[in-house]
């Protein structure tokens, strides 16, 4: 054989060697095994002890109900603007009510004997229809502002509101909707302060009704009585919320129970007294304090971690991933 044979023999014998090894690299199955150890984790156990230790406490998730809002940007409206409308159209029905009972004696007057005369019939008369149009101009004027549907129109309920707005123990709130409300103008308005958080016990708006539309908004704009207004002054921000779709059937897990990881939102539920394991919690839904979830993986009585699940998480993930 010769030198330059020789030599081709040898680079070909190290390919093969070469191709060999990269076989057996991609398919060893310890190092798939390795791979699969380097995966992160999903739960952690610990002993009674170690919980005592982290501080963690365990409680089953309550059950709740959810249901799908429409939600609306207001805020609570100055009575001062509704008193002068009371009170223009209180003035207004009164002068009617004197008038009519004045053009009436008049009449009667001037039919028995003509012991008056019938320019002061008709001065009567004239203050009548006078009177009338100015009461027709208040209600003309308080229907622009407030709707056609305000409650204090009505002079049977009057009174009530205006002593009940003037106590501040109702309130009258304004919203308007971005978006087009089905089925009309609602009965009810959950109604809360910016900033407070969404309750199943928000203040209830019992009276509602359409009010003029606000050019800076493309929906709708309501206005709702809220007779027991605790905690509200005039010119707070609220949210006025209108329920809408059927309730669902679910659980709320407390906002102390949920952490992060991964980008992540989860909550540790316990199974056998010291096995954690990690469950996602959709936060989009909030509710009664925490997070409405109505996950397979969560029913009505499920133990979970309510403290300490964020030093669990450092725990479990070495702490590097904590971000609660």
């Amino acid at each position: 054989m010769t030198r330059h044979a020789l030599h081709k023999l040898i680079v070909f014998a190290c390919i093969l060697t070469l191709a060999g090894c990269g076989k057996e690299e991609a398919a060893s199955p310890d190092q798939a095994a390795d791979g699969g150890d380097q995966a992160e984790a999903i739960g952690v156990i610990l002993d009674a002890d170690q919980q005592s230790k982290l501080g963690v406490t365990v409680a089953p998730v309550q059950a709740a109900q959810y249901q799908q809002t429409i939600d609306g940007q207001g805020t609570v409206v100055d009575i001062q603007a509704i008193a002068q409308s009371i009170a223009d159209l209180t003035t207004a029905e009164a002068a009617v009510t004197a008038s009519e009972a004045a053009l009436k004696r008049a009449e009667g007057l001037f039919k028995a004997d003509t012991s008056i005369s019938k320019e002061t019939l008709e001065a009567a008369r004239r203050q009548s229809v006078a009177d009338e149009a100015s009461l027709a101009l208040a209600k003309t004027k308080a229907s622009i502002a407030y709707g056609s549907d305000a409650p204090w129109l009505k002079s049977k309920r009057r009174s009530a509101i205006m002593k009940r707005l003037t106590s501040g123990a109702s309130a009258i709130v304004q919203a308007s909707f971005p978006s087009g409300l089905s089925g009309g103008t609602p009965s009810t308005l959950a109604i809360r302060k910016v900033g407070e958080p969404v309750t199943g016990s928000s203040r209830q708006a019992t009276d509602v009704w359409a009010g003029p539309a606000d050019p800076s908004v493309p929906g709708p704009t309501l206005f709702g009585y809220v007779q027991d207004a605790r905690g509200l002054t005039r010119g707070d921000h609220v949210i006025a919320s209108i329920a809408a779709g059927a309730p669902e059937n679910g659980v709320v897990v407390p906002a102390s129970a949920v952490v992060i990881a991964g980008g992540q939102s989860w909550c540790y539920s316990v199974a056998d007294g010291d096995h954690f394991t990690r469950v996602p919690v959709d936060m989009n839904r909030p509710e009664g304090g925490g997070y409405f979830q109505n996950s397979a993986d969560l029913k009505s009585g499920t133990s979970i971690v309510v403290n300490g699940a964020g030093l669990l998480l450092a725990r479990e993930t070495g702490g590097g991933e904590e971000e609660d």
